[in-house]
C-alpha cells in the first residue's frame, strides 16, 4: 500500500507540521480521521467546541499533507489523498453545512453534526434553525 520511503517521509513532514511534538504514518493519520467519525457516527458525546478542537486533531493537520509538494512526488500519495477523500464522504454524510460559517475555518470546521447527543446539541441547537434542519438527538 505504502512504501518504506513513502512512510519515513509523510512521518518526517507530520513532525514539522506537528510541531515536533509527535510524528504520525499514512496509516495513523488515515486511523485518526476515522476513529473521529466513528465517534460521530455512534453520537458525538461533547461539547461543541470540543469537535472543533477534535477536528483540529485529527483533520485540519492532514489538509497539510494532503498539499505537500514533497509527498505529492510519490506515486502512493494519490492513494493517501483518495482514502482521506473517501472518509471526508463519511463526515459529509454525517453532518450539514452552515452557509453562516462559510468564513470560519476549513470546510470541516462549517458543518453542524446531522445528530448528536444533548451535550453536543444544547450549544449549537440555534444554528439548526437558521438551516431549517432538525438535528436527532440521541440519548
Amino acid at each position: 500500500m505504502f512504501t518504506p520511503e513513502y512512510i519515513k517521509t509523510f512521518e518526517s513532514i507530520s513532525q514539522i507540521i506537528l510541531n515536533g511534538k509527535n510524528k504520525v504514518s499514512p496509516f495513523g493519520a488515515l486511523d485518526g480521521w476515522k476513529e473521529l467519525i466513528d465517534d460521530i457516527e455512534d453520537g458525538y458525546n461533547w461539547v461543541a467546541p470540543e469537535l472543533h478542537n477534535d477536528l483540529d486533531l485529527s483533520r485540519s493537520y492532514i489538509q497539510e499533507l494532503i498539499e505537500s509538494k514533497v509527498l505529492m512526488q510519490f506515486q502512493e500519495h494519490v492513494l493517501f489523498t483518495k482514502l482521506v477523500s473517501e472518509l471526508d464522504d463519511r463526515f459529509k454524510e454525517l453532518s450539514i453545512e452552515n452557509p453562516k460559517w462559510r468564513n470560519i475555518g476549513s470546510w470541516w470546521h462549517q458543518r453542524l453534526l446531522k445528530k448528536g447527543t444533548n451535550e453536543y446539541l444544547k450549544m449549537v441547537r440555534r444554528f439548526y434553525v437558521d438551516i431549517g434542519f432538525e438535528p436527532e438527538e440521541l440519548k
